[in-house]
């Protein structure tokens, strides 16, 4: 799952300055004074919510403000405390994180790109009947721990299917396939157009008036997130979601112009593969 789906460039020497001083405050700056690469952060899964948000008789950052400008990771997201997916909710939407206290109010950025892995039951084989063991009970309250809101959220929810062996075992890189200098290439690329399109803005940022500005989709276009809306009873979140993605997917292949083919991929992204279906 990836939420707040960003195509970062390298740092500027501005954010460089601004981790730096978050992670100075929080006494774990590194030897050299500055930081250099984007941060990656991946709490336990028992993490306290002032560890996460910060807090304290003197507040100080917690794990979502380490990683602003960078990545927060939440490996097995179903073992996190519902309470502590509930704190996401907010700092994902407004980027930054509020601590109230009764000497005052604080605020920390939280600007980061956030992404969670899970199995898809507690035994992590299902669909495989034949060594899945969970019942449809087991799978529904497992599953039944990331809650709507907290996954209206996410930009993108994508299936990883058991990879079969004979693709496993090949290390080859195909002539189909990218680099991935190339690939840092292509979303360096994609990064300057939506600054200069949006304004300074990720394609992410951008509000649902700057959507309708920057996001204009032509009447085939229209037609399929007319049906998605009702098919999968979207959300206007997730509608809006769903355009930005596809907005992104075309810059990474040039396009000017939304197609539908980069709508049906973002909905792809965003609506699985249903192989749930049959239980819920």
């Amino acid at each position: 799952m990836l939420a707040q789906m960003d195509l970062r460039a390298d740092m500027t020497m501005e954010e460089r300055m601004d981790i730096s001083g978050i992670h100075s405050i929080c006494g774990i700056l590194n030897e050299s004074g500055l930081i250099t690469k984007r941060p990656f952060r991946a709490p336990h899964p028992g993490i306290t919510l002032p560890a996460l948000v910060g807090g304290g008789l003197h507040p100080r950052p917690g794990e979502l403000t380490i990683a602003h400008g960078g990545v927060l990771f939440f490996d097995e997201l179903p073992e996190f405390h519902s309470k502590i997916l509930d704190a996401l909710r907010q700092p994902l939407e407004e980027k930054k994180v509020r601590v109230v206290r009764n000497g005052g109010n604080y605020e920390f950025p939280a600007d980061c790109l956030f992404v969670a892995s899970m199995n898809p039951c507690r035994c992590g084989f299902y669909p495989d009947r034949n060594k899945c063991n969970c019942s449809v009970t087991d799978i529904r309250k497992y599953l039944g721990r990331i809650s709507g809101p907290f996954l209206d959220r996410m930009d993108m929810c994508i299936d990883v299917p058991r990879q079969p062996l004979d693709e496993a075992g090949d290390h080859r890189l195909s002539q189909a396939e990218e680099s991935s200098d190339k690939i840092k290439e292509r979303i360096d690329r994609a990064v300057q157009v939506q600054i200069r399109r949006n304004k300074g803005k990720y394609n992410s940022r951008i509000s649902v008036n700057e959507i309708k500005q920057y996001c204009v989709l032509d009447d085939a276009g229209n037609r399929l997130m007319r049906d998605a809306y009702q098919k999968f009873s979207l959300s206007m979140r997730s509608y809006y979601k769903i355009i930005k993605t596809a907005r992104t997917i075309a810059d990474l292949e040039g396009s000017p112009d939304i197609c539908r083919v980069h709508l049906g991929e973002a909905l792809g992204y965003r609506i699985g593969s249903g192989k749930y279906n049959n239980i819920f």
